[in-house]
């Protein structure tokens, strides 16, 4: 199967900001007026919590939303689940915000302490971005592993 634009972006993604936090310091790359100045990560996907999977219809629902794209799922470290879609905002130039001294509150309100990009350690505790990767940490998880052959068919 090859690669899609998308796919290969998004690896890319996490390949540049996991070596960009190996070989840079915050102070060095944050510009006090912006500091989100010249990345647009948290631009680029929009996540929302969602229930905690504990019925088969629930899970069922999780690979529902993975076999999707540009969606995948993941558990926050306060053991949240999270949906995130994967799609830019359209107020986005480059890897400005055409709209920064205007943007929603939602923008406002994020903190560069928890931000993927200078925040500590990774943003997630599991991710799963598509249904194979949810299948195989559901066969090993002690509470939902029960669904795993009704949501997936296996005999």
């Amino acid at each position: 199967m090859t690669e899609t634009g998308k796919e290969n972006f998004f690896r890319w993604r996490e390949d540049y900001y996991k070596d960009l936090k190996k070989n840079f310091t915050v102070k060095f790359l944050m510009d006090e007026k912006n500091p989100c100045a010249g990345c647009s990560l948290c631009c680029r996907y929009i996540a929302m919590e969602i229930d905690k999977p504990t019925t088969k219809k629930d899970v069922d629902q999780i690979r529902w939303f993975l076999i999707h794209k540009n969606v995948w799922v993941f558990i926050d470290h306060d053991k949240t689940w999270n949906i995130q879609f994967n799609t830019p905002c359209e107020k986005l130039d480059g890897h400005l915000c055409s709209i920064y001294e205007k943007r929603p509150q939602i923008c406002r309100n994020y903190s560069v302490e928890t931000c993927e990009k200078y925040g500590d350690g990774d943003a997630f505790t599991v991710l799963f971005k598509n249904e194979d990767e949810f299948k195989e940490w559901l066969k090993k998880d002690k509470k939902l592993g029960k669904y795993y052959k009704e949501c997936f068919f296996v005999e």
